[in-house]
């Protein structure tokens, strides 16, 4: 096993860990990220309910939910 990509991930982690936890510019710069991943989310369900019926989408079928 390569452990320099391992160290790398692990060291990663702690720096965003330490950013929101930390200081509430990191708390806001993940917040942001979170809400355009839940919209973008968002639109691909729109999108899904637009090419495969709402009746699928909506009854949360497992690979739509």
């Amino acid at each position: 096993i390569n452990w320099r990509p391992v160290i790398w991930g692990m060291i990663l982690q702690f720096l965003f860990g330490l950013l929101t936890i930390r200081w509430e510019i990191g708390r806001n710069i993940f917040q942001c990220l979170s809400d355009k991943v839940a919209k973008f989310l968002d639109y691909a369900k729109d999108g899904s309910a637009f090419v495969f019926s709402d009746t699928l989408v909506g009854n949360g079928v497992f690979a739509f939910s």
